[in-house]
C-alpha cells in the first residue's frame, strides 16, 4: 500500500535570511506523495540505478523514505530546478519553508507539467511559477491554459510549420544540407516565431532534423 506523507530534511541554523538548500529539499521530498513503505532496499535500488549524483541537492540521501520509479526519475529530472526557484523565493523575501503559501502538490503539478512536455521549463520557471505564487489557489494547468502557455505538440500541425519556416529560406536549407548544420538554429527560431513559442521545442527540433536530412 502506498501513503501520501511529507518528509522534510534536516534544518541548519543560521541568519541573515539565507537558507540553505535543505531547507528547500523538503519540497523535493514532498512535491510527491506517492512513497513505498518497504524500507531502505527500494530507496537504495534507485540509488543504484540512477546514481548519486542524481540524488545530490533533493534532500533524498538524506531521507529514510523510500521512493517508486517515476517518483525518483521525476525528482532526478525536473525538481532540482524548481527547487532553485522556490529557494530563491525564500531568500528574497527572507522567510522560511514553513511560510512558502504554495502547497507542495502544486509544484508536483507543476514539474509533471514539464514532463508532459504541456509547458517549457523557462515557461514553469519565468510564467507560471510567479503567477502560482501570486494565486496560489489556482492549478498550474489552469494558469498555464488561462495564459495560453501549453505547447503544441501536434506532429502534423508542427511539420506544417516547419514547411513554412524552411519555404522562407530555400538558400539557406541548401547551405544547410551542404554541411552548415549551424543554420539549424535558424530554423528552430522562425519555427517557434510562427507558433508564438508554442511549439514543442523538443519535437520541433527532431522534426527539422528529420526533414532536412531527408
Amino acid at each position: 500500500n502506498r501513503s501520501g506523507r511529507s518528509g522534510r530534511s534536516g534544518r541548519s541554523g543560521g541568519s541573515g535570511g539565507g537558507h540553505k538548500t535543505d531547507d528547500v529539499d523538503a519540497i523535493g521530498l514532498r512535491v510527491n506523495s506517492n512513497y513505498d513503505d518497504d524500507g531502505e532496499d527500494s530507496l537504495d535500488k534507485e540509488r543504484a540505478s540512477l546514481g548519486e549524483s542524481a540524488w545530490l541537492g533533493t534532500g533524498l540521501l538524506e531521507s529514510k523514505t523510500s521512493m517508486t520509479s517515476d517518483v525518483a526519475l521525476l525528482v532526478r529530472q525536473k525538481s532540482i530546478a524548481m527547487n532553485n526557484n522556490v529557494q530563491s523565493y525564500l531568500n528574497e523575501k527572507a522567510i522560511e519553508i514553513d511560510e512558502f503559501e504554495v502547497e507542495p502538490k502544486k509544484i508536483g503539478e507543476l514539474i509533471q507539467l514539464i514532463d508532459d512536455n504541456k509547458i517549457s521549463n523557462s515557461v514553469a520557471s519565468q510564467k507560471v511559477f510567479p503567477l502560482l505564487i501570486e494565486t496560489p489557489s489556482k492549478s498550474p494547468l489552469s494558469i498555464a491554459e488561462a495564459n495560453n502557455w501549453i505547447q503544441n505538440s501536434d506532429e502534423g500541425a508542427i511539420e506544417e510549420l516547419i514547411n513554412k519556416a524552411l519555404s522562407k529560406f530555400p538558400e539557406k536549407v541548401e547551405e544547410y544540407k551542404s554541411g552548415k548544420k549551424g543554420l539549424l538554429g535558424l530554423f528552430m527560431g522562425e519555427v517557434m516565431k510562427l507558433s508564438q513559442g508554442k511549439a514543442d521545442p523538443k519535437l520541433t527540433n527532431q522534426k527539422l532534423r528529420e526533414i532536412l536530412d531527408k
